[in-house]
């Protein structure tokens, strides 16, 4: 996925959910092609919106701690070892311990490093998830429809995250020149908050069982808090 590109969309989905709130009115299909998951810079929410120090078990933070490791089978025969653990204010979950965090706001980690590929694609091999949270700016539906519009493959069904009923999109979009990947969206409407986990790799991936089955345990794992 091309990094400029994938910024470019955040700060349009920012925009457009500011726009919304604004005039109180429903989310339209104004995407030009699936939206990543954008924090509410307008509300201040973040990962630790409370002020609270996130604990990181690796990333940028200088009261990391170490929890113990855990080994658990994700999908059909693939091992995954849940090793690393992060918990904000807002909610928690355990991760690969061949992954990072990459940045706090958009929270989001990565098994490369950041060491994206010529254009900022990610590179093969490559898995990344973005965590973001906004008000429920409209029917959950509509903005589903809005992201997706130029999903391709698209296969929907309902997830449980955290106790939650979430909706779960899987499909592949076209973000660039050689530049296609997979991805899993999950919606998760909790109050008046909207959840939206991202993970993507690359299209043609031989290691994508591997990402499917981490991305789906971290979903296991994740607790939305309090």
């Amino acid at each position: 996925m091309n990094k400029k590109y994938l910024a470019v969309i955040i700060i349009a989905a920012v925009v457009i959910v500011g726009i919304v709130a604004f005039v109180d009115s429903r989310n339209g299909n104004v995407a030009n092609a699936p939206v990543v998951p954008v924090l509410s810079v307008a509300s201040g929410s973040a990962a630790s919106a409370s002020g609270t120090p996130p604990a990181i078990t690796n990333g940028p933070s200088s009261s990391a701690s170490v929890s113990a490791g855990v080994s658990a089978t994700a999908g059909s025969g693939y091992s995954v070892s849940f090793a690393n653990f992060y918990q904000s204010a807002s909610f928690s979950f355990s991760y690969p311990a061949s992954w990072g965090i990459s940045r706090l706001l958009p929270f989001s980690v990565n098994n490369f490093n950041d060491k994206y590929g010529a254009g900022g694609i990610i590179p093969a091999g490559g898995a990344q998830i973005v965590v973001a949270t906004t008000t429920v700016y409209g029917n959950l539906a509509d903005i589903m429809a809005g992201e997706l519009v130029n999903a391709k493959n698209l296969a929907t069904s309902t997830v449980a995250v955290s106790k939650v009923s979430c909706d779960e999109a899987r499909f592949s979009a076209v973000y660039g020149p050689g530049a296609t990947a997979q991805n899993i969206f999950v919606y998760c409407a909790r109050g008046t908050e909207l959840w939206k986990i991202y993970c993507a790799y690359s299209a043609g991936d031989p290691a994508a069982p591997t990402h499917i089955a981490e991305c789906n345990e971290v979903l296991t794992s994740m607790k939305f808090l309090p």
